[in-house]
C-alpha cells in the first residue's frame, strides 16, 4: 500500500515537474521573440530616421546652393554686369560645391551631424514609427513580464524606465486603412479602372488580358492533345511502310 502511493506521490510530482518545465520553456521562447521582434523595431527606427535625417542634410545642401546660384546671378548682373549665369558656366558653380560636401562628409563632422538629428528624430519628434508596434494578443503576457523584469533591472541601476515600444490595440479595418491611402491606390483597389492590382508580384493586369491569356492556354493544349492523338494514329501506318 505505501508503494502504490509513494508511486503516485512520484507520478504527481514528475507530472508537476513536466508542467512547470513546459511552462518555463514556452515563457522563455516567448521573451525570445519578443527580444527579437523589438530588435527589429529598433534596426527599422534607425534605417527610417538615418534616410531622414540624410534626406535632410541634402535639402540643406541644394537650399545653400541654389542661394549661392542666387547671389552669384544678381553680382554677375547687377555688380559685373556680365549677363547671366550660362549653361558652359554651371558646372563651375556646381562642382566645386559638391567638392566641399564630399569634403565634410569625409573629413568634416557632417556624419556626427547627422548621428545627432537622427537622435532627434527618434526621441524627440513624432512619426509612425516612433509609435508602439502592434504585437498579437496571445504577446501580451510575455511582454509584461518582459518590460517588468527590464524595468526591475533599470531601476536597480538608477535609470528610468524604459518606455513601450508594442501595445495590442485592435488594428484598424480594412475601409479605413483605404481611406487613408492615396488615391491612386483607392482606384485600382476599387476598380473604377477595371484593373485587378495583383499584390503578391505587384504587377497589374486587367481582366481581359487574363481571360484572354487563359483562353489562349486552352487552345495550345486542345492543338497538342490533337497532335498527340494523330501520331498515335499514324505510327502503325509508318512501321508497316518500314517493314514492306
Amino acid at each position: 500500500m505505501g508503494s502504490v502511493l509513494s508511486f503516485r506521490t512520484w507520478r504527481k510530482t514528475a507530472e508537476d515537474t513536466a508542467v512547470a518545465a513546459k511552462e518555463s520553456v514556452e515563457d522563455m521562447l516567448m521573451k525570445e521573440r519578443l527580444v527579437h521582434l523589438k530588435t527589429a523595431k529598433f534596426q527599422r527606427d534607425i534605417g527610417i530616421a538615418t534616410r531622414i535625417a540624410s534626406t535632410r542634410d541634402m535639402v540643406h545642401f541644394m537650399g545653400a546652393f541654389y542661394v549661392t546660384l542666387g547671389v552669384s546671378q544678381l553680382i554677375k548682373l547687377r555688380v559685373l554686369r556680365s549677363g547671366p549665369i550660362t549653361i558652359s558656366q554651371f558646372p563651375f558653380f556646381f562642382v566645386p560645391y559638391t567638392l566641399c560636401y564630399n569634403v565634410d562628409l569625409a573629413y568634416g563632422n557632417k556624419i556626427e551631424r547627422l548621428n545627432r538629428e537622427v537622435h532627434e528624430i527618434l526621441q524627440n519628434e513624432k512619426h509612425w514609427f516612433n509609435e508602439p508596434m502592434q504585437l498579437p494578443p496571445y504577446l501580451e503576457p510575455a511582454y509584461k513580464l518582459l518590460q517588468e523584469e527590464v524595468n526591475e533591472k533599470l531601476r536597480g541601476a538608477g535609470r528610468p524606465n524604459e518606455r513601450d515600444w508594442a501595445c495590442f490595440t485592435q488594428p484598424k479595418a480594412s475601409d479605413e486603412v483605404l481611406d487613408l491611402s492615396y488615391p491612386v491606390t483607392r482606384i485600382l483597389q476599387e476598380g473604377r479602372l477595371g484593373i485587378e492590382w495583383d499584390h503578391a508580384g505587384f504587377t497589374p493586369s486587367t481582366s481581359t488580358s487574363v481571360e484572354s491569356e487563359i483562353r489562349r492556354r486552352g487552345e495550345l493544349q486542345r492543338r497538342a492533345t490533337q497532335l498527340a492523338a494523330l501520331e498515335q494514329f499514324e505510327s502503325p501506318r509508318g512501321g508497316g511502310g518500314g517493314g514492306k
